[in-house]
């Protein structure tokens, strides 16, 4: 669930998905009105912890080179595509990413 009172210009958002594997991706808000964001995607930072696991973190400002600007409607949860929804990122935390290939 979205909390539209946090949703503030440099806030990242985090999206974790996949079926045989997890895959995690960020976006940093870079403009905000009353019934819109608009989001961008950004680079992380991925360190190997345990086999075929890697923990992941954002790098905040750092956006990715072919990433484009996306604007989605503000409801109680983001929809990204079918298979995506954005959550907020607690700043610090290191998320899990897997990968069996």
């Amino acid at each position: 669930m979205i909390n539209k009172e946090r949703l503030a210009v440099g806030e990242i958002l985090s999206s974790s998905w996949g079926y045989e594997q997890t895959n995690c991706d960020f976006y940093q808000i870079v403009k905000v009105s009353d019934k819109s964001i608009w989001i961008q995607e950004i680079e992380f930072e991925s360190k190997s912890c345990n086999y075929m696991s890697y923990e992941v973190k954002p790098i905040k400002n750092n956006f990715k080179e072919d990433s484009k600007v996306i604007r989605k409607t503000i409801k109680d949860y983001i929809k990204l595509n079918d298979f995506q929804y954005l959550n907020h990122y607690n700043n610090g935390d290191v998320l899990l990413e897997t990968s069996y290939y």
